[in-house]
């Protein structure tokens, strides 16, 4: 699994025996919470990911991109300036799946402080969020 953090978020993951991933530390409890809910302070198992084998997380100043081993792209955290990819600029608590242009399969997901990239199997970079 590869892991990628920006500034100074922690992310301490760890797959249990049946490859459930589980993540905890203060800091990044406020990103996989988007500033959405409470901060998580132990370790705690990302329900909505349960059944998929992430191979890749990234995390941003306040949000979190996973890649399965199926290539899917999931993201939650903040929503502001569209960096998690959803269309949208709402904010998510847990893991939502990001759509994916036609014949684009993820590779490997970065987070920016308000931005996220998708470099994908075809050498091409997918972009969103602030531009700045």
């Amino acid at each position: 699994m590869s892991i990628l953090c920006v500034e100074w978020k922690t992310l301490e993951p760890c797959l249990d025996s049946r490859r459930r991933p589980q993540v905890g530390s203060p800091a990044v409890g406020r990103a996989l919470a988007g500033y959405c809910c409470p901060s998580l302070r132990q370790p705690k198992i990302v329900e909505a990911l349960l059944g998929y084998e992430i191979v890749q997380l990234a995390c941003g100043a306040s949000h979190v991109l996973a890649v399965s081993n199926d290539r899917e792209v999931f993201a939650w955290g903040r929503g502001d300036n569209g960096r998690l990819g959803l269309g949208s600029l709402e904010s998510y608590s847990s893991p939502q799946q990001v759509a994916l242009p036609p014949e684009q399969e993820a590779h490997r997901v970065l987070c920016g402080i308000d931005a996220s990239m998708v470099l994908t199997v075809q050498n091409r970079i997918l972009a969103c969020g602030s531009n700045r």
